[in-house]
């Protein structure tokens, strides 16, 4: 099979409900996964490009139950910054806490292998964010690579270090479509925000949004479908706008 329809049918569930909520299963893999407010402005720290994803310090006790209930309580660390937690939003020894000062920290302190000194990345996405971990981008999946270089001036060929990869990463998908699906002053990923001008990818799939969905009708089949369009396209009507496959299929969004 395309790994590129293996991987939009995976994790997208069999139906989508309207009215711009979660489709049953996509609540259901999500485990009821609480809304949250977002981090804003954390310059110079790791998470200045990807913020939209990792729950703000305040204002979000019952997301910071969850995550301990549903991942601290299932995966429990036996090393490293997270080892000792007893809570998800208490003042003292929480998920919430460790996460706080996280947020302070610069990639340097962030580090992808275990060190007594450092944060574990893949924990601080697990613990600190909607997303279970760090998506990968399509220059790091080799056979999606493959397919968007073999198409020239392709937005998956041009910006594959932007661009989040369709196969695998469905912890992201979930959550990018969740956002996209919120009404435009809840969410900087909202689809209302989609350029007025060019091709109607986006718009049309944010128009479904109080219908009932199909399989098909996903953000990820949508990225899908901007990766192989030419970023080149001089046919205005045609061009599928940089700045909304940004917005809608990468981490950083712009």
């Amino acid at each position: 099979m395309d790994p590129l329809k293996a991987a939009a049918a995976a994790g997208t569930g069999a139906v989508l409900l309207g009215g711009g909520g979660w489709g049953l299963s996509m609540a259901l893999s999500n485990n009821s996964m609480p809304d949250y407010v977002p981090l804003t402005n954390p310059t110079g720290t790791y998470f200045t490009d990807n913020k939209d994803y990792f729950a703000a310090v305040n204002g979000n006790e019952n997301w910071w139950r969850w995550s301990y209930k549903n991942r601290w309580s299932v995966k429990k660390p036996t090393t490293g910054k997270f080892q000792n937690v007893t809570s998800g939003d208490g003042d003292k020894d929480s998920i919430k806490k460790v996460c706080e000062d996280a947020y302070t920290k610069g990639t340097d302190d962030i580090s992808a292998n275990a060190t007594n000194d450092k944060y574990l990345e893949s924990e601080v996405w697990y613990f600190c964010s909607a997303v279970e971990e760090k998506p990968k981008t399509i220059s790091q999946v080799a056979e999606e690579k493959k397919i968007y270089d073999a198409i020239n001036n392709s937005y998956g060929k041009e910006k594959a270090s932007n661009l989040v990869a369709v196969t695998g990463n469905d912890s992201f998908w979930l959550e990018q479509e969740r956002l996209f699906f919120k009404e435009e002053n809840k969410s900087d990923r909202s689809g209302a925000k989609a350029s007025e001008t060019g091709n109607p990818l986006f718009r049309n799939l944010f128009a479904k949004r109080n219908k009932t969905r199909e399989e098909q009708d996903t953000l990820r089949n949508a990225c899908k479908e901007a990766y192989k369009s030419n970023k080149d396209e001089s046919v205005e009507g045609n061009k599928v706008q940089e700045a909304d496959v940004l917005k809608f299929c990468s981490v950083k969004g712009e």
